[in-house]
């Protein structure tokens, strides 16, 4: 797509200073931002903001169930909460384990008897169980599919009292030059901020 084309499809849509083009928009019945990314005048990315109505959890889950229906299992898949809370089970099946060595060994316990291996425990403990608790409240969520010509990336980010929901459909084929394009405007806005000081 050219951006005359976008511009035919989305009469609304507004340029940016960096040259890409966006719109306010309905994406799958949900209010979103939508940022079009061009290379040698063709479309080779989009982005979508999704605007916060919801818990990200489930609006991340609500969309990958539409992304799954059109594109099949993800190829990647990452829940950084799920992955504090295989860490905490891990810590417990650590603790587990030392208890019966113990007692397999013979030792009965007299291992755990110090004070300073009962406060490391209990601080080990202490951690993995703040660590499930934090993230609850920050996590990411991460699936991504792909075909030879375009990848799909759905993220998910709560940080304390922010959130993001972002949905990004990026041409493989243009890949090296969107890369390369995002490093160029990059280099210019640091720059122009430079400037300012």
């Amino acid at each position: 797509m050219s951006p005359e084309e976008v511009r035919a499809l989305y009469p609304n849509v507004q340029l940016t200073r960096h040259g890409t083009f966006f719109i306010s928009n309905q994406v799958a019945d949900r209010d979103a931002v939508v940022e079009f990314h061009f290379v040698h005048n063709k479309l080779a990315a989009a982005t979508v903001f999704f605007l916060p109505t919801r818990p990200v959890r489930e609006g991340f889950e609500s969309l990958a169930e539409l992304l799954k229906m059109k594109y099949g299992p993800p190829r990647f898949s990452e829940d950084s909460a799920a992955s504090a809370g295989d860490a905490a089970a891990f810590v417990d099946l650590i603790e587990l384990l030392v208890v019966s060595i113990d007692a397999l060994s013979g030792k009965g316990g007299s291992h755990r008897d110090s004070p300073l291996d009962d406060a490391e425990s209990r601080a080990r403990r202490e951690r993995a169980h703040l660590e499930r608790l934090e993230a609850q409240h920050t996590f990411r969520l991460f699936h991504s599919w792909s075909n030879p010509e375009t990848e799909v990336v759905l993220l998910g980010q709560s940080q304390h009292n922010s959130s993001l929901l972002v949905l990004r459909y990026e041409s493989l084929v243009f890949k090296p030059q969107l890369i390369e394009v995002q490093q160029r405007k990059a280099a210019e806005l640091k720059q122009s901020q430079a400037k300012d000081l």
